[in-house]
């Protein structure tokens, strides 16, 4: 096996081990939603609290992995979201603690997904990139699923502290795998006088970055692609255990199927992200986010009135969705990694990051509150969902309309070795 495979086999084992705090909490949201008598606007708001804390990292990571190598700081924030899921199962009592400790474990995220990216460009050739931040993108979205596979018959059994603690212990082996097997293949540009740059240096590097059209467009697609997707990833667990109550099934036996079946649903974006990257190696970045953000706006129009269908019926829609709603998740960052300077991609990418994590702030929160506003008087067992998942759709129409634009773009031919 070659040194870049290596590479991303340890990276891969690394992201998924440290990613399977970012979504327990979802796997035990019917029971903290029950003990601490949470409404869907606040529990909502746990959820954006961690996209917030990794969106105030994000930039800073990307900066930092420029300049001391993406190895260290992926290595760091292992260890810091470790701990800050560890101190959540321990300590939290209520929505604000809870919040608090979230946005904490949020940071430590924040550091990993970007200079994992960062590294991986710097070793793969542009003809083979799409694929490998495809398995990449593809490992962290197992850590996704492995969350609740493995929280959800925890908390169960032994409740939500336990599955918490149990799934966020693992970033300190990730630390570690890091540190010792990865290598990087540029040398970090270590900045002696100044670890922070100054305002005046951000501020002309997000303008280089940022403001120039075809980065701007795609851009607007990936927080287009990211309001969908990161709504579909808090919800879509509570959703389906909705659906179990719904079918009679008791809270424990809801909370273990419910979740299993939308730990499955996210699996399904292993295999699709993979098959998106290497998709758009073949026939261009932005033909692929186009057709792929329309058929998962379908999705997300379409699921959440669909509860009432026949179990098997029920379940292929949501591993449809679970599809493709990830599918062009790689596709933005590869597209970016042609568009920018090779000393600029970190910085390059934790804006980007921040963009479309930004977004993600939102989308949960709002999706909480039509769910309040879509079931006056009821806490906690929400029977209309439609609403809610419609909004998701809404914002996933945005990416098609940005990748139209920037096909018109001759810079466009700078992705995918000129297939756009």
């Amino acid at each position: 096996m070659s040194s870049r495979y290596l590479v991303l086999s340890f990276l891969c084992l690394g992201q998924f081990a440290a990613g399977l705090t970012w979504y327990n909490y979802s796997a035990v949201l019917p029971l903290l939603q029950r003990e601490w008598s949470l409404s869907g606007a606040q529990a909502g708001v746990v959820l954006s609290a961690f996209q917030a804390g990794y969106v105030l990292a994000v930039i800073i990571s990307g900066l930092l992995s420029d300049r001391f190598g993406g190895r260290r700081v992926f290595v760091i924030s292992a260890v810091e979201t470790s701990l800050m899921g560890l101190a959540f199962g321990i300590f939290s009592k209520d929505f604000v603690s809870a919040a608090v400790f979230r946005a904490l474990a949020g940071l430590g995220q924040g550091g990993l997904y970007v200079p994992g990216m960062k590294m991986l460009s710097e070793w793969f050739p542009p003809e083979e990139r799409g694929k490998a931040l495809g398995i990449y993108t593809s490992a962290l979205i197992a850590s996704y699923a492995g969350a609740l596979y493995v929280a959800a018959p925890v908390a169960s059994a032994y409740g939500w502290h336990w599955a918490i603690m149990v799934t966020s212990l693992w970033g300190l082996p990730s630390a570690a795998l890091v540190f010792f097997l990865v290598k990087e293949k540029a040398p970090a540009r270590v900045m002696i006088k100044h670890v922070t740059p100054s305002l005046s240096s951000l501020i002309s590097l997000m303008r280089r970055i940022l403001l120039r059209k075809p980065v701007f467009l795609l851009n607007l697609g990936y927080m287009s692609h990211m309001w969908e997707l990161y709504g579909f990833y808090g919800w879509i667990g509570p959703f389906v255990v909705a659906t179990a109550l719904q079918r009679g099934f008791t809270t424990e036996s809801a909370l273990v199927y419910g979740n299993t079946m939308a730990a499955t649903a996210m699996l399904m974006g292993v295999v699709s992200s993979a098959l998106g990257g290497s998709m758009s190696d073949k026939i261009g970045r932005t033909k692929t986010v186009m057709v792929v953000l329309l058929v998962s706006a379908v999705m997300s129009f379409a699921t959440g009135w669909l509860m009432g269908l026949p179990i098997y019926g029920f379940l292929s829609v949501i591993l449809a969705y679970g599809f493709f709603v990830v599918m062009d998740s790689a596709v933005f960052k590869t597209g970016l990694s042609e568009l920018v300077e090779s000393g600029y991609l970190g910085a390059a990418l934790g804006l980007q990051s921040f963009l479309g994590f930004g977004i993600t702030i939102l989308s949960p929160a709002l999706f909480g509150l039509v769910l309040d506003v879509s079931n006056p008087g009821i806490e906690g067992e929400f029977q209309v969902w439609g609403w809610s998942f419609g909004l998701l759709g809404v914002g996933a129409l945005i990416g098609p309309v940005a990748m139209y634009f920037l096909r018109r773009l001759s810079e466009s031919t700078k992705m995918a070795g000129g297939k756009k």
